[in-house]
């Protein structure tokens, strides 16, 4: 489609033309709520349009059948540049930083505003790997001491990695007062990318349960950085999984399910010898026998990438000799070498903070007014339009605005008591 998808009348004009291409009436979307996912400047635009339009007098031309919603995958690249850039380190060469070991690799393309999405995620990944393995040697040597390891010997050192990176997964107060900083920030390097690799290994498996879990992690993170945007759409979309994408027909407060009819349904057991992925995401193996019937038809054959894997234990090798010569992640916690290292940026800790400082206080506010703005321009004039649920687009928009302003009142004064604030926000995001 030859639009211009950057502007506000672009994206209304590629939902009309994605209408007719498909061949939708109109009057099919009072039955239909469509997820609309990409990027933040596309989700942006329709959120324009739904302001603009929303005092249209048919469902689909105000818009509200349409959910927009960030693409996973430009979570994925945001928080893939979010971590290369918090802990790239400064303009010195100091060993533990992802700047020292991009010289020590001779890789290219880093140090750009916007990096390229592959090379960042490769580079990322082989320093994890590096920095993994040293800690797994490291707590060999401490463990065995020169003796061979035994299955029950591994299994207790891979507790206490586990262990080590998951009491840092919220706060790190305590991590530089028992390690160098060095050493602190490499640890923090290895969390954040656990909660990266772990949102790339859900997304690629279609495993819905796993992303709603680790989004919470990402969405308090990405608090702490200057994507403000992303922000404020993955606190967005926090808030609906929590209260607005309801199954309850009645629409009655107190018989919501939530997602857990939806997700009883789609995870429901299909039969003792049927696979994994014909239930976790049905659109997966949808389009493994779409792809797989294509080629038969069409006599297709297989793309290749023309490039062929390159192994990387090379590089690992180098840096895990690297991290042993600067004694990083060794038995030592506290070297004399490492003195003089800026801390970085703790993203969980400071998303944490600015959320329960009057950060979510003022998202929700700033939904009401959203909501509010909504309802106000749509005015009377509107056909009742029903969806197949029974239960009316006002209805939706008050039942919403009624948990907003119940959360609200709930959060009045929280910013400025810490505890109470915490334990607020541990229970939405848990």
């Amino acid at each position: 489609m030859e639009i211009d998808q950057s502007s506000v009348s672009g994206n209304l004009a590629v939902l009309e033309e994605m209408r007719k291409v498909l061949d939708l009436d109109k009057e099919l979307f009072k039955e239909l709520k469509m997820i609309l996912a990409g990027d933040h400047l596309s989700v942006s635009r329709l959120r324009t349009l739904m302001s603009r339009k929303s005092d249209d007098t048919t469902f689909f031309d105000r818009l509200s059948w349409a959910i927009p919603v960030l693409q996973l995958f430009h979570m994925q690249m945001l928080l893939c540049t979010s971590i290369l850039r918090t802990h790239f380190g400064g303009d010195g060469l100091r060993p533990g930083s992802l700047r020292y070991y991009k010289v020590k690799l001779d890789r290219k393309g880093l140090d750009d505003e916007k990096p390229s999405h592959h090379l960042a995620d490769e580079f990322l990944r082989t320093v994890f790997t590096a920095m993994v393995r040293r800690m797994w040697q490291s707590k060999q040597e401490s463990n065995t001491q020169d003796s061979e390891a035994t299955p029950n010997s591994i299994i207790i050192i891979l507790s206490e990695i586990n262990n080590l990176v998951d009491r840092n997964l919220l706060s790190s107060d305590d991590l530089f007062d028992h390690y160098s900083t060095t050493n602190a920030n490499t640890i923090l390097f290895i969390r954040d990318m656990v909660v990266y690799l772990e949102f790339c290994a859900a997304i690629k498996e279609g495993d819905v349960g796993r992303i709603e879990e680790i989004l919470k992690r990402i969405t308090i993170m990405l608090q702490s950085g200057k994507h403000s945007n992303y922000a404020l759409e993955l606190l967005r979309l926090r808030f609906n999984i929590q209260h607005r994408w309801r199954t309850s027909p009645s629409m009655d407060p107190k018989r919501h399910e939530f997602n857990n009819l939806l997700t009883k349904r789609t995870h429901a057991t299909v039969g003792f010898k049927s696979s994994a992925m014909s239930y976790i995401t049905p659109l997966i193996r949808l389009f493994h026998v779409i792809h797989r019937k294509m080629r038969m038809e069409y006599k297709l054959t297989e793309q290749s990438t023309y490039h062929r894997d390159v192994s990387s234990e090379g590089d690992i090798t180098i840096i895990m000799n690297s991290l042993e010569e600067d004694n990083i992640l060794g038995l030592e916690k506290c070297p004399v070498a490492h003195r003089g290292v800026e801390r970085v940026v703790d993203a969980m800790a400071l998303g944490w903070e600015r959320l329960s400082h009057g950060g979510y206080v003022n998202f929700l506010k700033r939904m009401l007014e959203d909501e509010a703005d909504l309802k106000t321009d749509g005015g009377s004039d509107r056909e009742s339009d029903s969806g197949s649920n029974g239960s009316s687009d006002g209805q939706s928009t008050d039942s919403t605005c009624s948990n907003m302003r119940d959360a609200n009142q709930q959060l009045t004064g929280l910013d400025k008591d810490k505890a109470q604030s915490e334990r607020y926000l541990n229970r939405l995001f848990k």
